[in-house]
Protein backbone atom coordinates (compact mmCIF):
# COMPACT_ATOMS: atom_id res chain seq x y z
CA UNK A 1 0.00 0.00 0.00
CA UNK A 2 1.52 3.24 -1.16
CA UNK A 3 1.53 6.70 0.91
CA UNK A 4 -2.24 7.60 -0.93
CA UNK A 5 -3.89 4.57 0.38
CA UNK A 6 -2.21 4.81 3.58
CA UNK A 7 -3.31 7.80 4.12
CA UNK A 8 -7.00 7.83 2.81
CA UNK A 9 -7.18 4.43 5.68
CA UNK A 10 -5.70 6.46 8.16
CA UNK A 11 -8.46 9.64 7.45
CA UNK A 12 -11.24 7.23 7.67
CA UNK A 13 -9.70 6.14 11.06
CA UNK A 14 -9.15 9.83 12.38
CA UNK A 15 -12.62 10.60 11.34
CA UNK A 16 -13.67 7.88 13.40
CA UNK A 17 -11.66 8.31 16.43
CA UNK A 18 -11.45 11.91 16.73
CA UNK A 19 -13.95 13.59 13.75
CA UNK A 20 -13.46 16.30 11.69
CA UNK A 21 -13.02 19.24 13.16
CA UNK A 22 -10.26 17.58 15.80
CA UNK A 23 -8.37 15.94 13.25
CA UNK A 24 -5.14 17.77 12.87
CA UNK A 25 -2.75 17.27 9.40
CA UNK A 26 0.30 15.74 12.40
CA UNK A 27 -2.93 13.48 13.21
CA UNK A 28 -3.28 12.10 9.92
CA UNK A 29 0.65 11.88 8.96
CA UNK A 30 1.08 10.24 12.15
CA UNK A 31 -1.73 7.42 11.82
CA UNK A 32 -0.69 6.97 8.28
CA UNK A 33 2.30 6.43 8.80
CA UNK A 34 3.92 8.38 6.50
CA UNK A 35 5.91 11.97 6.09
CA UNK A 36 3.43 15.23 6.73
CA UNK A 37 4.20 16.71 3.37
CA UNK A 38 2.52 13.71 1.40
CA UNK A 39 -0.92 14.87 2.25
CA UNK A 40 -0.29 17.99 0.30
CA UNK A 41 1.53 16.05 -2.36
CA UNK A 42 -1.73 13.20 -3.22
CA UNK A 43 -4.58 15.67 -1.84
CA UNK A 44 -3.84 18.80 -1.93
CA UNK A 45 -5.11 19.75 1.55
CA UNK A 46 -5.75 18.51 4.80
CA UNK A 47 -9.15 19.13 4.20
CA UNK A 48 -9.18 17.53 0.70
CA UNK A 49 -8.29 14.42 2.24
CA UNK A 50 -10.52 14.51 5.31
CA UNK A 51 -13.55 15.06 2.11
CA UNK A 52 -12.31 11.99 0.49
CA UNK A 53 -12.61 9.99 3.06
CA UNK A 54 -15.52 10.87 4.23
CA UNK A 55 -17.33 10.78 0.93
CA UNK A 56 -15.71 7.36 0.83
CA UNK A 57 -17.48 6.35 3.59
CA UNK A 58 -20.70 8.19 2.67
CA UNK A 59 -21.00 6.13 -0.61
CA UNK A 60 -20.13 2.86 1.40
CA UNK A 61 -22.98 3.81 3.89
CA UNK A 62 -25.51 4.74 1.23
CA UNK A 63 -24.93 1.10 -0.64
CA UNK A 64 -25.50 -0.56 2.29
CA UNK A 65 -28.56 1.38 2.91
CA UNK A 66 -29.84 0.71 -0.45
CA UNK A 67 -29.22 -3.07 -0.56
CA UNK A 68 -31.23 -2.74 2.91
CA UNK A 69 -34.00 -1.76 1.64
CA UNK A 70 -34.13 -4.26 -1.44
CA UNK A 71 -34.59 -1.72 -4.34
CA UNK A 72 -32.40 -0.75 -7.40
CA UNK A 73 -32.46 -1.52 -11.18
CA UNK A 74 -30.97 -4.83 -10.29
CA UNK A 75 -33.99 -5.74 -8.35
CA UNK A 76 -37.25 -7.83 -9.44
CA UNK A 77 -40.19 -6.32 -7.97
CA UNK A 78 -40.78 -9.57 -5.92
CA UNK A 79 -37.41 -9.15 -4.56
CA UNK A 80 -37.80 -5.73 -3.41
CA UNK A 81 -41.66 -5.91 -2.46
CA UNK A 82 -43.60 -2.65 -2.55
CA UNK A 83 -43.09 0.66 -2.22
CA UNK A 84 -43.58 1.24 1.49
CA UNK A 85 -41.85 -2.21 2.36
CA UNK A 86 -38.75 -1.37 0.31
CA UNK A 87 -38.52 2.22 1.85
CA UNK A 88 -39.32 1.40 5.63
CA UNK A 89 -36.34 -1.50 5.52
CA UNK A 90 -34.02 1.28 4.15
CA UNK A 91 -34.93 3.85 7.01
CA UNK A 92 -34.95 0.88 9.65
CA UNK A 93 -31.33 0.77 8.53
CA UNK A 94 -30.70 4.29 8.77
CA UNK A 95 -32.07 4.47 12.07
CA UNK A 96 -29.65 0.70 12.61
CA UNK A 97 -26.73 2.85 11.33
CA UNK A 98 -27.30 5.38 14.40
CA UNK A 99 -25.85 3.29 16.53
CA UNK A 100 -23.16 1.01 14.04
CA UNK A 101 -21.91 4.19 12.25
CA UNK A 102 -22.57 7.40 14.88
CA UNK A 103 -18.57 8.45 14.89
CA UNK A 104 -19.28 8.78 10.77
CA UNK A 105 -22.30 10.44 10.76
CA UNK A 106 -21.43 12.92 13.07
CA UNK A 107 -18.52 13.47 10.81
CA UNK A 108 -21.02 14.36 8.39
CA UNK A 109 -22.48 16.92 10.13
CA UNK A 110 -19.08 18.42 11.24
CA UNK A 111 -18.47 18.80 7.55
CA UNK A 112 -21.29 20.65 7.15
CA UNK A 113 -20.54 22.84 9.59
CA UNK A 114 -17.09 24.01 8.12
CA UNK A 115 -18.35 24.43 4.73
CA UNK A 116 -19.50 27.63 6.24
CA UNK A 117 -15.85 28.68 6.20
CA UNK A 118 -14.18 27.26 3.70
CA UNK A 119 -15.06 27.28 -0.34
CA UNK A 120 -13.56 23.54 -0.97
CA UNK A 121 -15.56 21.69 1.79
CA UNK A 122 -18.74 23.01 0.51
CA UNK A 123 -17.67 23.20 -3.23
CA UNK A 124 -16.87 18.89 -2.50
CA UNK A 125 -20.28 18.38 -0.62
CA UNK A 126 -22.29 19.97 -2.93
CA UNK A 127 -21.14 18.08 -5.05
CA UNK A 128 -21.69 15.14 -3.76
CA UNK A 129 -25.38 16.21 -3.31
CA UNK A 130 -25.84 16.31 -6.72
CA UNK A 131 -24.11 13.49 -7.59
CA UNK A 132 -26.44 11.36 -5.05
CA UNK A 133 -29.74 13.20 -6.42
CA UNK A 134 -30.61 11.58 -9.54
CA UNK A 135 -28.79 8.32 -7.76
CA UNK A 136 -31.34 7.48 -5.27
CA UNK A 137 -34.11 8.33 -7.66
CA UNK A 138 -33.19 5.49 -9.72
CA UNK A 139 -32.10 3.22 -7.11
CA UNK A 140 -35.41 3.48 -4.85
CA UNK A 141 -37.86 3.77 -8.28
CA UNK A 142 -35.75 3.36 -11.07
CA UNK A 143 -36.97 7.12 -11.84
CA UNK A 144 -34.57 8.31 -15.02
CA UNK A 145 -33.96 8.80 -18.34
CA UNK A 146 -31.78 5.40 -18.07
CA UNK A 147 -34.12 3.84 -15.33
CA UNK A 148 -35.68 -0.02 -15.86
CA UNK A 149 -39.36 1.58 -15.15
CA UNK A 150 -39.29 4.40 -17.54
CA UNK A 151 -41.81 6.38 -18.06
CA UNK A 152 -44.99 4.56 -20.87
CA UNK A 153 -45.54 6.62 -23.97
CA UNK A 154 -49.76 7.03 -24.38
CA UNK A 155 -50.01 3.79 -26.08
CA UNK A 156 -48.91 1.72 -22.98
CA UNK A 157 -50.70 3.32 -20.65
CA UNK A 158 -52.73 0.86 -18.52
CA UNK A 159 -56.27 0.59 -19.65
CA UNK A 160 -59.59 0.30 -17.19
CA UNK A 161 -59.20 -3.00 -16.84
CA UNK A 162 -56.19 -2.44 -14.48
CA UNK A 163 -57.97 -0.28 -12.17
CA UNK A 164 -56.96 -1.79 -8.39
CA UNK A 165 -59.44 -2.64 -6.29
CA UNK A 166 -59.85 -2.08 -2.40
CA UNK A 167 -57.16 -4.53 -1.91
CA UNK A 168 -54.58 -2.78 -3.80
CA UNK A 169 -55.69 0.57 -1.60
CA UNK A 170 -51.77 0.40 0.34
CA UNK A 171 -49.87 -0.06 -2.51
CA UNK A 172 -51.68 2.91 -3.72
CA UNK A 173 -51.34 4.97 -0.42
CA UNK A 174 -47.61 3.93 -0.73
CA UNK A 175 -47.44 5.09 -4.33
CA UNK A 176 -48.98 8.61 -3.06
CA UNK A 177 -46.51 9.09 -0.78
CA UNK A 178 -43.42 8.36 -2.68
CA UNK A 179 -44.63 10.47 -6.22
CA UNK A 180 -44.07 6.55 -7.82
CA UNK A 181 -46.95 5.68 -10.31
CA UNK A 182 -45.62 2.19 -10.76
CA UNK A 183 -48.39 -0.08 -9.29
CA UNK A 184 -51.08 2.51 -9.61
CA UNK A 185 -53.07 1.13 -12.40
CA UNK A 186 -54.41 3.95 -13.80
CA UNK A 187 -52.93 6.46 -16.65
CA UNK A 188 -50.34 8.72 -15.53
CA UNK A 189 -52.05 12.38 -14.12
CA UNK A 190 -50.48 14.78 -16.63
CA UNK A 191 -49.97 17.16 -13.32
CA UNK A 192 -48.40 14.41 -11.58
CA UNK A 193 -45.06 14.79 -9.70
CA UNK A 194 -44.39 10.55 -10.03
CA UNK A 195 -41.44 8.80 -11.42
CA UNK A 196 -41.08 10.16 -15.30
CA UNK A 197 -43.37 12.88 -14.50
CA UNK A 198 -42.45 13.51 -18.39
CA UNK A 199 -43.19 15.50 -21.62
CA UNK A 200 -47.14 15.88 -20.62
CA UNK A 201 -46.15 17.97 -17.70
CA UNK A 202 -43.19 19.42 -20.19
CA UNK A 203 -40.67 18.61 -16.91
CA UNK A 204 -37.98 16.14 -17.98
CA UNK A 205 -37.49 12.57 -16.54
CA UNK A 206 -33.90 14.33 -15.38
CA UNK A 207 -35.42 16.90 -13.70
CA UNK A 208 -38.28 14.49 -11.71
CA UNK A 209 -35.14 12.41 -10.82
CA UNK A 210 -33.22 15.08 -9.33
CA UNK A 211 -36.78 16.33 -7.03
CA UNK A 212 -37.50 12.57 -6.06
CA UNK A 213 -33.99 12.13 -5.12
CA UNK A 214 -33.87 15.58 -3.63
CA UNK A 215 -36.98 14.43 -1.28
CA UNK A 216 -35.20 11.28 -0.22
CA UNK A 217 -31.89 13.01 0.83
CA UNK A 218 -34.17 15.44 3.02
CA UNK A 219 -35.56 12.24 4.54
CA UNK A 220 -32.78 10.71 5.18
CA UNK A 221 -31.16 13.75 6.76
CA UNK A 222 -33.69 14.65 9.18
CA UNK A 223 -33.90 10.95 10.45
CA UNK A 224 -30.53 10.48 10.79
CA UNK A 225 -30.60 13.91 13.09
CA UNK A 226 -33.18 13.44 14.99
CA UNK A 227 -31.96 9.61 15.88
CA UNK A 228 -28.69 10.99 16.53
CA UNK A 229 -29.87 13.84 19.11
CA UNK A 230 -32.91 11.92 20.75
CA UNK A 231 -33.22 8.48 20.15
CA UNK A 232 -35.96 8.08 22.41
CA UNK A 233 -38.80 10.01 20.65
CA UNK A 234 -37.16 10.23 17.03
CA UNK A 235 -39.91 8.46 14.43
CA UNK A 236 -39.55 5.13 13.68
CA UNK A 237 -39.48 3.54 10.10
CA UNK A 238 -43.54 3.40 9.47
CA UNK A 239 -44.38 6.63 11.63
CA UNK A 240 -42.44 8.74 8.91
CA UNK A 241 -44.37 6.33 6.06
CA UNK A 242 -47.36 7.61 7.47
CA UNK A 243 -46.66 11.15 7.76
CA UNK A 244 -45.21 11.03 4.32
CA UNK A 245 -48.49 9.23 3.32
CA UNK A 246 -50.47 12.23 4.59
CA UNK A 247 -48.59 14.68 3.34
CA UNK A 248 -48.72 13.44 -0.07
CA UNK A 249 -52.89 13.39 0.34
CA UNK A 250 -52.68 16.85 1.81
CA UNK A 251 -50.54 18.29 -1.52
CA UNK A 252 -52.67 16.23 -3.74
CA UNK A 253 -56.41 17.74 -2.70
CA UNK A 254 -55.03 21.22 -2.89
CA UNK A 255 -54.21 20.51 -6.08
CA UNK A 256 -57.28 18.52 -6.84
CA UNK A 257 -59.42 21.90 -5.69
CA UNK A 258 -57.34 24.77 -6.76
CA UNK A 259 -56.69 23.29 -10.07
CA UNK A 260 -52.89 23.80 -9.62
CA UNK A 261 -50.34 22.24 -11.30
CA UNK A 262 -48.49 20.23 -8.86
CA UNK A 263 -45.13 21.18 -10.64
CA UNK A 264 -44.50 23.86 -12.83
CA UNK A 265 -42.95 22.88 -16.61
CA UNK A 266 -39.13 23.23 -16.65
CA UNK A 267 -36.73 21.75 -19.17
CA UNK A 268 -34.37 20.41 -16.61
CA UNK A 269 -34.73 22.13 -13.42
CA UNK A 270 -37.63 22.98 -11.51
CA UNK A 271 -38.16 26.60 -10.36
CA UNK A 272 -36.72 27.40 -6.88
Amino acid sequence: MGHREELMAAARRCLEKRGYARTTSRHLATEAGAPLGTINYHYGSKEALLNAALMESIREWGDRMHAQGGSGPASEPADGGGVTERLERMWSGVLDSVRTDRPMLVATFEAFAQAEHSEEVRRQIADEFERARPEMAALLHGTGPAGPEATPGPEEAPGPEATPGPEAAEATDANEATGNAEGSGEAEDPGATGAGGGSETGISEAATARAVGSVHMALVAGLTQQWLVDPERAPSAAELAHGLRVVARSLEAERDTSGTPALRPAPDRLPT
